[in-house]
């Protein structure tokens, strides 16, 4: 396992380096090709940062359950949740903060009762988040709209929905030669809760 301390200062130097690539008023003089493929190279970044960040948010909503009572970390940190918690350390929204824990919570692995490891909630929404080939805008949605069926649809063709949304959002798979949009993956994603419920 990596020393916390490096990662820290690893994120540290990332962030001054990526100030470093180009000014904020550089796309001006840039040619429409290059705007569009260095917006292309920035969301492929942003979509690792958006996974690492819900990855440590679902861990901190995982250490700040209500049955751990006053130990668990949101309160010794004095605040009321785990979302509390997250928009004082990074100086999000509740809205960006409640999407991080959704996303992560749904993402990571599990552990039974037995202490056992159990795959993700959502197995296919973490592995392509975690390789980052899916935004968190579409994640969030697939976990939103297919947990609304969860308690009633049949398990297999709740994974058979996941998968083929992945696939739409990603571009991957036979049915999907290009990337859907966020907006089509959420159009899609209600359809299948529809077709599950």
């Amino acid at each position: 396992m990596t020393n916390t301390a490096d990662i820290a200062d690893q994120l540290s130097q990332l962030g001054s380096a990526l100030y470093g690539v180009f000014g904020f008023d550089d796309p001006a003089g840039w040619r429409d090709d290059d705007l569009l493929t260095i917006t292309g190279a920035l969301e492929t970044v942003g979509r690792v940062i958006d996974a690492q960040r819900a990855a440590v948010a679902g861990e901190i909503a995982e250490r700040s359950r209500a049955e751990l009572g006053d130990s668990r970390l949101s309160a010794r940190k004095g605040c009321r949740s785990a979302t509390e918690l997250i928009e004082r350390v990074t100086q999000v929204s509740g809205f960006e903060a409640r999407r991080r824990v959704s996303i992560g919570t749904a993402t990571r692995t599990r552990s039974a009762f037995t202490g056992q490891s159990m795959p993700a909630q959502h197995p296919h929404v973490a592995a392509a988040l975690s390789s980052g080939v899916l935004g968190a805008d579409a994640a969030a949605t697939i976990i939103r709209e297919l947990g609304r069926t969860r308690s009633v649809a049949d398990p297999h063709r709740l994974d058979t929905a996941e998968a083929e949304l992945v696939d739409q959002a990603t571009g991957t798979g036979q049915a999907a030669p290009v990337r859907a949009t966020a907006d089509e993956v959420r159009i899609q994603a209600q359809a299948w809760a529809v077709f599950l419920d």
